[in-house]
């Protein structure tokens, strides 16, 4: 039986199938007529996931809310994928790394199990099969695995799709208003289950817990009833308020979703160059190194609007070559999602560059995959009959042996690509 693909496969696929059938339906065809409803479907769920990353991925205050179908009982994402489906390829993943590592044996599978049994619940109340409309969860961080002395439980946690470095734990509500499923998620830094504990007891929700550890706390969750979604709202953000009062650490002010999303013009630069590199990338893994890159750059420069920095928006390629090249020099790691970026171990590793530093070193071309000199960001590859692409500063300034205009990374992948 053949794997099942996960998301951004079948995302590649789509794009990657239309531009081979493309040529044989002619102009009218593809852009006459409306968007197919697959289409906009992974296209829906590719911005909240962009966005959602983005959010994780600049380290502000986590503040989101989605809203859910349910088709026969069951919570469906917006391509049509069940969340089912995503959950049992978690726990198999959980299992799968506490087998290969002793590190996550006495938490990762619990926690996925718990997570699973926690969509079951939301399922039973959208089936009216138990009584209240609303699930809590508290899912703190693995604070017994952590030590900050020891810099590999720090990435490993983070593999778990945790951020220890910020003591991060997170409170989701499940509120079902008869039609449809609504899930808000709020960040609470700087935390611990003792304060979490505290919280729960002191909110409107009057709740005790039982559970003693971080893991035995996201398997406890709280079942009650809200009239309204804005009633729920209130009350999940009452609860942050009051474990954020008994933290003496200075949270973080800025609201990093809704900071994402005042750059829709990012935002849709970067799903445009998802859709362009899909159609010419040869195969799966060539498209997913495309795409860490450009994801890359563009956490980067919504990073930097935190800091103060105004996007030009009729230059975002050259922007975001800029915030990704500064991050890269700085060895800046962005992670979300259990997802890590970091310049280095993801997509520049795969494709053999060593270092990140100015000096000489043994790198791959991003094009060919044959041998170049330099570094990620000014490269010369050696296979000029071929290819003999040329960065500078990030930027592409030669292709196939012909100096050419300077262009986006992005550009320039696809160009290669769709030329062969």
């Amino acid at each position: 039986m053949a794997e099942e693909k996960n998301f951004n496969e079948r995302y590649y696929e789509h794009y990657h199938r239309k531009v081979r059938v493309a040529p044989f339906l002619g102009r009218v065809g593809r852009h006459g007529t409306e968007r197919s409803r697959t289409e906009r479907a992974l296209e829906e769920r590719q911005r909240d996931e962009v966005q959602s990353f983005i959010a994780e991925a600049i380290n502000g205050r986590i503040k989101t809310e989605y809203s859910f179908e349910a088709a026969n009982g069951k919570l469906v994402a917006a391509d049509g994928e069940y969340f089912e489906d995503m959950f049992a390829r978690s726990l198999d993943g959980a299992n799968e790394l506490a087998d290969l590592d002793d590190f996550y044996e006495n938490f990762l599978p619990l926690r996925a199990k718990y997570e699973f049994d926690e969509l079951h619940e939301q399922e039973l109340i959208i089936n009216n099969s138990i009584n209240g409309n609303t699930l809590i969860t508290f899912s703190p961080y693995t604070e017994e695995s952590y030590d900050p002395q020891k810099p590999e439980s720090t990435k490993k946690l983070i593999r778990a799709h945790q951020k220890p470095y910020l003591r991060r734990a997170m409170v989701r509500m499940f509120y079902f208003d008869g039609s449809k499923a609504h899930i808000l998620s709020r960040s609470i830094d700087d935390s611990n289950v003792e304060m979490l504990q505290k919280a729960a007891e002191a909110s409107s929700l009057k709740y005790t817990f039982n559970a003693v550890t971080s893991t035995e706390m996201l398997g406890e969750r709280i079942l009650t009833t809200y009239s309204s979604r804005d009633e729920a709202k209130e009350a999940l953000d009452r609860i942050v308020v009051i474990a954020e009062a008994l933290s003496t650490a200075s949270m973080r002010k800025f609201d990093a979703q809704k900071l994402v999303e005042s750059q829709p013009a990012v935002i849709d630069k970067l799903l445009a160059e998802a859709r362009r590199m899909a159609r010419f990338a040869p195969d799966y893994g060539s498209y997913s190194d495309a795409w860490e890159k450009v994801l890359y750059n563009a956490v980067a420069l919504i990073e930097s609007v935190a800091c103060g920095h105004k996007i030009d928006t009729g230059n975002i390629d050259g922007d975001m070559s800029v915030a990704g090249a500064q991050a890269r020099k700085e060895s800046r790691p962005y992670d979300g999602c259990g997802y890590v970026l970091d310049g280095k171990s993801q997509m520049l590793q795969k494709l053999g560059y060593s270092s990140l530093e100015s000096k000489k070193s043994e790198s791959r071309c991003p094009f060919c995959n044959s041998k170049a000199t330099g570094t990620c960001l000014d490269m010369q590859c050696t296979n000029v009959k071929q290819c003999g692409s040329e960065l500078k500063g990030g930027k592409v300034i030669r292709q196939r042996g012909k100096k050419i205009k300077e262009v986006s990374w992005a550009d320039a992948f696809i160009s290669y690509w769709k030329n062969l």
